[in-house]
């Protein structure tokens, strides 16, 4: 990945990127951070062959070094809690791996057999690359698939190639990569609807090279577990800096299919800002769409949608922006229960919510919980997003003057317990909608041991 679609991603995803140093990797700047202490591989001269299984793992390139001193270790949206089960938990943690509890989170193990990671120098350490997502199928829960997101190629490159979707048939005890030739592996959103189709967004930034390896857009979808994909196209061809952040499918209307694909202004023509779409809508499975801007306003902050949560009944729904320099932003929207139109929430001036989600248990979408990533307050609103309250409760800060950066809320399928996850591979657990949270791990709280 260049510099430019190194900044572009960090700018699209809601925490710092630290990306593995790999060969092709930009060389450093003098402002960027010193190299990592996570696990240190200079000099390499015989790195482990690829495709050696190391910890259940399969190694898939070199890397010099993992991570940088005090790196953030973000979770991004890679926290899964079982609907039907709220003490079975999968976490996704860039540079360390992927994690699971079936206790509610007093103890984690190891859940990577089959992921690929890079190896760290000539020794036996693994680095993986950004887990960006986890989801479930609705109609079995044993079947469950995580993304991950690196720089932008195909399985071709062995740094690429340990990226893409990976799934599991048994609740992630082995995993197996399901990406198409020549389908482009740095994987940021992902769904599963009724039928086990599988649906993946991409990063459409260039490689190391310049090349991009997207051709019509960055949807793909797959109604064969993966064996086989197919490129969707939004109606604009292929747009050059268009991330997808996130894909969502009506939960009482599967064929309506939402998705926020903002554009990173490294890519937009000199002295304009980039086009952006609002939430892209389609109603038909995905053959045809469409553009949800009503209400929005018309600059590129105000467009460029980052993050969307359906109500359970399907008809109201909240987005986000992300800032668009030099334009004001960002900005947090609700819709009423007709889904007509976009309107801003009563919030106190300059605080637009950036991570949140609906109760799934309230099936009239009235009952939703919100928070801005660096702020410890959490809100909530009774009324569908039109009005958010402080209700006073705030994380446990135990990293003093380096507050946890929050990506993503979790709740259990009946309403009653939520997670919450973010950097340093923070975790906490509130059971009583979210008046008070414990904190269940953490980048220090990893279980002992390699992966096995």
């Amino acid at each position: 990945m260049n510099k430019h679609s190194r900044r572009a991603l960090a700018l699209l995803l809601p925490v710092t990127l630290a990306a593995c140093a790999g060969p092709g990797a930009p060389t450093p700047q003098a402002s960027d951070p010193p190299p990592g202490d996570i696990t240190q591989g200079k000099g390499a001269t015989a790195p482990v062959p690829d495709g050696t299984v190391i910890g259940g793992a399969i190694v898939s390139g070199s890397v010099e070094s993992c991570g940088t001193a005090g790196a953030a270790r973000p979770v991004d949206r890679a926290l899964l809690v079982d609907p039907g089960d709220p003490s079975r938990v999968w976490l996704g943690v860039e540079n360390l791996g992927l994690f699971r509890s079936t206790d509610g989170g007093t103890s984690w193990s190891w859940a990577v057999r089959g992921l690929k990671a890079h190896v760290v120098g000539s020794g036996r350490d693994l680095c993986f690359d950004r887990f960006t997502t986890i989801v479930m199928d609705p109609f079995d829960f044993h079947h469950v698939c995580v993304g991950l997101a690196g720089r932008s190629g195909s399985t071709g490159d062995p740094m690429a190639g340990a990226n893409g979707v990976f799934c599991s048939r048994n609740d992630g005890a082995d995993w197996q990569q399901v990406v198409g030739s020549g389908m482009n592996t740095a994987v940021t959103a992902l769904a599963i609807d009724g039928s086990q189709q599988l649906w993946a967004g991409t990063a459409g930034l260039p490689d190391v090279g310049g090349a991009y390896h997207n051709a019509g857009g960055v949807l793909y979808t797959s109604v064969d577990d993966g064996t086989s994909w197919v490129e969707m196209n939004f109606g604009m061809g292929f747009v050059p800096g268009m991330v997808l952040r996130d894909f969502q499918i009506s939960p009482t209307s599967p064929q309506i299919l939402y998705a926020a694909a903002p554009v990173s202004a490294e890519y937009a023509p000199v002295g304009s800002p980039p086009q952006q779409y609002g939430v892209l809508v389609s109603a038909d499975s995905g053959a045809s769409w469409g553009s949800l801007t009503g209400g929005m306003g018309t600059g590129s902050s105000a467009r460029a949608i980052t993050r969307i949560a359906l109500a359970p009944g399907g008809a109201r729904m909240l987005a986000a922006t992300a800032a668009v320099p030099p334009e004001p932003g960002p900005y947090f929207y609700f819709t009423d229960v007709t889904g007509a139109g976009f309107h801003e929430p009563l919030l106190p001036a300059n605080l637009a919510l950036d991570v949140f989600a609906f109760d799934p248990g309230d099936r009239t979408g009235s009952h939703a919980l919100g928070l801005h990533s660096r702020s410890r307050d959490l809100w909530e609103s009774f009324d569908g997003g039109e009005s958010w309250h402080s209700f006073g409760a705030q994380l446990p800060d135990e990293t003093a003057g380096n507050p946890v950066v929050v990506s993503h809320i979790q709740w259990s399928g009946d309403g009653r317990v939520i997670y919450l996850a973010g950097s340093d591979a923070a975790v906490y657990r509130s059971d009583d909608v979210g008046r008070t949270w414990a904190k269940v791990f953490s980048s220090s709280r990893i279980p002992s041991g390699k992966p096995q």
